[in-house]
């Protein structure tokens, strides 16, 4: 592994493309020992039903006619097939555990963490990367700007498709892979269920109902997916900081309390027309809708040492959101097999908040009232179309394009015992953004035993911010994105060994507040807790990356895989805290190249593949081990910000015999350890682990009744961060509680 990353670190485009022809050749060379056009071939296609026609006919002319179950085709049967490397997840795994937000489910999920503290959310990682590393998709199309994976409820999702390595269809913005989020498609006919939940955590409840309503009438159908929820919780916490300031050693401690509620609204309704045999019309919306309210205090005390800016505070917070986002698409379908697929859609997002801070004037300095408002207002448009056609006998080739176009329009104020501040920056913000991409693929079929997926995509990235007291700062990107990926299926037969190479350019655009310049005041500034800010002169990211897997599918329809991994970055994003007028101001800044590499194992199955006579029992074990380096910090632990150094998942479902009873439990794993964040900057936090349960009985046909408790262990999570230099050798750390919830749903299809 060490070598190939070293081969793989000093690599430049030249030598990219060198070995894609050595990949390429080195496969040629194998598949040539499969027979000529003419001989005789062991089918190794695994879409080829198990029971031919032509078997049933002869086993009914005997009087022999058995019982046969029809099924789809499964998530590992869809993987396996696939030339791109693909993990796909259905609806009934995504509900299995109750879960009341789509983060919760995504933790669950081979290579996926979730940053933060446990119980709380967090940002989608895979590869332990995060902060815009992991490209987050709804239907295929990046999610908007200022979206939530926390609007989205379980039951709206068909399905979740993890990928690790980007295809020319799909945005290339994903160094560490992609997740696509595929709303409810599936129209039934008279369809209709209802999904109502409580829940309780640390003495607060939540609820939540959902309606999922769909039929069909000829060439029309249509499905109606809509959720109401509430919730409320209660955080505690304490922090504390002892070193050396310049002012003096210090050693404090503070206790700090959040608490508060929240409402939201979605609905996703979907509109189909089936225009002949040769047209098909979609029209797909989703609306979200939410407010809520915190409140929070915090008491200081100090033990020796000078004192702090401020001894105790409160605040009140409320804020909310309304999202539109509505999508038309047409498909063309031709008698050769030819399609065109067309697609248009508007979106509209809406943030506003504001913070009322009170502190006393016992601290070193005087009572300090502060008001701050902001409104983000996010709208634009998405468009794309391909062509996709069979070309030749073994191609699948398709062309197209995709583009969007967004403004942000923001208002932001601080105002300090009636003071604004940062009034020479300006109130008023706005950014446009503008995307366009090409992109041409093609997946060949060069035997039974061998296939592989070319694919070329060109984006061009363009953002433009300024205030109303700023002049316009131009931002523009355009990246070349190669992509290679090749499956071989190994021995003879119908194979259950495969191998898998990809080869990819990827790339990491800053995101649109990461490039407005105005600062976030901190409460107390100090190079632990600065002000931070936006730099309008960020570039993007860029990266190669190579993927090997190698996968083996067991009998009875499970798999193991094992993968490795490199990234090589270009133009670093990093944050970094330096003093500026008088303050210190964390902001994001290019510094250079970083390498990434990892080992990924997965194990998906039945018991009854090891043990004879095994009870009903679905076992998945996934575990993960990462390593970066960045080269402009100097190490040891100089790896990227935030990244998860290792991770695993175990959990099983057992569907009991007796009983109408299915339970199961999932057991996570993340890692940490320390990281040096700049030269002078080191962080640290706490392994995570959490145990989630669930039970499900059904009650009848049509009735089911869902238990599931999550964050069983509530382990305290710890942070760290120590900063020295200018003066300072100081340590602040903090310690968060966690609890664990329950939740009760009732299931009803009528």
């Amino acid at each position: 592994m060490s070598k190939m990353y070293a081969a793989v670190r000093f690599l430049p485009l030249p030598r990219f493309a060198l070995l894609s022809w050595a990949v390429a050749s080195a496969l040629n060379a194998v598949a040539a020992d499969a027979p000529a056009e003419g001989q005789s071939v062991p089918s190794a296609d695994v879409k080829k039903p198990s029971l031919k026609v032509e078997d049933a006919a002869r086993a009914k002319a005997a009087g022999k006619v058995d019982a046969i179950e029809i099924k789809g085709a499964s998530n590992v049967d869809e993987r396996r097939q696939s030339t791109a490397s693909k993990i796909v997840v259905n609806h009934d795994e995504v509900v299995k555990y109750g879960d009341s937000n789509l983060g919760d489910v995504l933790k669950r999920l081979p290579g996926v963490t979730l940053g933060g503290t446990p119980g709380r959310g967090g940002e989608i990682r895979m590869r332990g990367l995060g902060s815009g590393y992991t490209q987050i998709m709804i239907n295929g199309e990046p999610a908007p700007p200022g979206f939530s994976l926390d609007s989205l409820s379980p039951e709206m999702v068909e399905r979740i498709e993890i990928m690790r390595s980007p295809t020319a269809e799909f945005s290339t913005q994903a160094i560490a892979g992609g997740i696509n989020i595929v709303l409810k498609e599936k129209i039934k006919r008279a369809q209709h269920e209802i999904k109502a939940g409580v829940g309780e955590d640390n003495g607060k409840y939540n609820g939540g109902l959902n309606l999922q309503l769909s039929d069909q009438d000829g060439p029309f159908s249509y499905a109606v997916n809509s959720g109401f929820y509430r919730y409320s919780y209660r955080w505690d916490g304490t922090s504390a900081v002892q070193g050396l300031e310049p002012a003096g050693r210090v050693n404090r401690e503070a206790e700090s309390h959040s608490y508060g509620d929240g409402v939201g609204f979605n609905i996703a309704p979907r509109l189909n027309w089936r225009l002949g045999n040769a047209n098909n019309l979609t029209w797909q919306s989703f609306v979200n809708l939410s407010h809520s309210k915190n409140d929070s205090d915090s008491q200081t005390h100090v033990m020796s040492g000078p004192l702090p800016a401020y001894l105790d505070s409160e605040s009140a917070n409320t804020g909310g959101s309304s999202m539109v986002r509505s999508n038309l698409n047409w498909v063309r379908r031709f008698d050769d097999g030819a399609k065109i697929d067309a697609k248009f859609g508007v979106n509209y997002n809406r943030n506003y908040a504001k913070t009322e801070l009170e502190t006393d004037g016992r601290g070193s300095h005087p009572a300090l009232d502060r008001l701050t408002r902001s409104t983000a207002e996010d709208y634009g448009f998405t468009a794309g179309g391909k062509y996709s056609t069979p070309w030749r006998e073994a191609h699948a080739l398709a062309i197209g394009w995709d583009g969007a176009w967004s403004r942000r329009v923001q208002d932001a104020t601080t105002v300090d015992n009636g003071v604004l501040q940062n009034a020479n920056l300006g109130t008023g913000f706005t950014a446009d953004v503008s995307r366009l991409a090409l992109f041409a693929q093609d997946e060949w079929e060069i035997s039974k035993k061998w296939s592989i997926y070319g694919g070329l995509r060109w984006e061009t990235l363009n953002t433009k911010s300024g205030s109303n007291a700023q002049a316009n700062v131009d931002n523009r990107a355009n990246v070349l994105s190669p992509l290679l990926q090749s499956m071989w299926r190994l021995g003879e037969g119908e194979s259950r060994d495969q191998v898998r190479v990809g080869i990819s350019r990827t790339y990491r655009a800053p995101q649109t507040s990461s490039l407005m310049a105005r600062p976030q005041l901190a409460l107390e500034n100090t190079p632990l807790t600065p002000d931070s800010a936006g730099n309008p002169q960020l570039q993007p990211e860029l990266a190669w990356g190579l993927d090997v897997a190698y996968e083996h599918y067991l009998s009875q329809g499970g798999m193991m895989s094992v993968s490795v991994f490199a990234r090589n970055v270009d133009d670093l994003m990093r944050n970094l805290t330096s003093k500026v007028d008088g303050r210190w101001v964390n902001r994001p800044e290019n510094v250079g190249k970083a390498q990434v590499r990892g080992i990924e194992l997965e194990l998906k199955s039945r018991l009854a593949e090891f043990m004879d006579d095994a009870p009903a029992v679905d076992l998945r074990v996934s575990a993960s081990r990462y390593w970066s380096h960045v080269d402009y910090i100097p190490g040891p632990d100089n790896r990227l910000d935030s990244q998860t150094p290792y991770s695993a998942n175990i959990g099983f479902d057992w569907k009991l015999a007796t009983v109408p009873v299915t339970w199961g439990a999932s057991l996570s794993l993340q890692g940490a350890g320390p990281i040096q964040v700049s030269s002078q900057q080191r962080s640290e936090s706490s392994v995570k682990r959490t145990l989630d349960v669930y039970g499900l009985y059904k009650v009848s046909a049509q009735a089911q009744v869902r238990l599931a408790l999550s964050n069983v262990l509530h382990q305290q999570y710890n942070s760290q961060s120590h900063y020295l230099g200018n003066g300072y050798d100081e340590f602040l750390s903090s310690k968060n509680a966690t609890t664990a919830g329950a939740r009760v749903t009732f299931e009803y299809k009528f």
